[in-house]
C-alpha cells in the first residue's frame, strides 16, 4: 500500500554557520522520503530588512516543518574562523534577533517550528529529533 505523507518538507534556516546544511544532510540520510530545503521564507524576511529591500513576503505554505538553527556566539565565532568566513557584513546579535522574530511569526500563525541550538546537541541528535517530529506529524511511529 502506498503511504501518504502530509508533512514531507523540512526547511532549515538561521544565521550563517548555524549548522543548517550539516543537519539537513543527516535528516536526509535518516529519511530519504523527505524534501529538504535550506533557506526559505525566514531568510527572505530577515535579509529583506537587513539589506533594505522594499519587499514584504507573504507567509508560506503550512505543510512544512521549519527548523530554526541557532548557535552560541562564541561557537559561531570559532566556526567562522575555522571556515575563513568573512564576518564584516554580519551582526551576530542583530541577525539572531531577526531570525528569532521570523520564526516567532511562523509559530504565532500555527506553523510547525522546531528550534535547535547546534552548540548544545550534535547534528545526529538534532536530525533524530527532526525526523521523529515529522513521523509524529504524519501519524507514524
Amino acid at each position: 500500500m502506498e503511504e501518504k505523507l502530509s508533512f514531507y518538507t523540512v526547511i532549515f534556516d538561521g544565521i550563517d554557520k548555524s549548522g543548517k546544511d550539516t543537519i539537513a544532510k543527516y535528516v536526509w540520510r535518516l529519511d530519504k522520503r523527505l524534501n529538504i530545503v535550506v533557506r526559505a521564507w525566514p531568510s527572505l524576511v530577515v535579509y529583506a530588512k537587513k539589506f533594505n529591500r522594499n519587499c514584504k513576503y507573504e507567509l508560506p505554505w503550512k505543510q512544512v516543518l521549519y527548523v530554526h538553527c541557532t548557535v552560541e556566539k562564541d561557537d559561531w565565532l570559532l566556526r567562522c574562523k575555522i571556515n575563513n568566513e568573512d564576518t564584516s557584513n554580519v551582526d551576530y546579535d542583530k541577525d539572531s534577533i531577526e531570525f528569532t522574530k521570523a520564526f516567532n511569526e511562523l509559530s504565532s500563525n500555527n506553523y510547525e517550528v522546531i528550534h535547535i541550538n547546534t552548540s548544545k546537541i550534535t547534528a545526529y541528535e538534532a536530525a533524530k529529533i527532526i525526523v521523529n517530529k515529522i513521523h509524529k506529524l504524519n501519524g507514524e511511529k
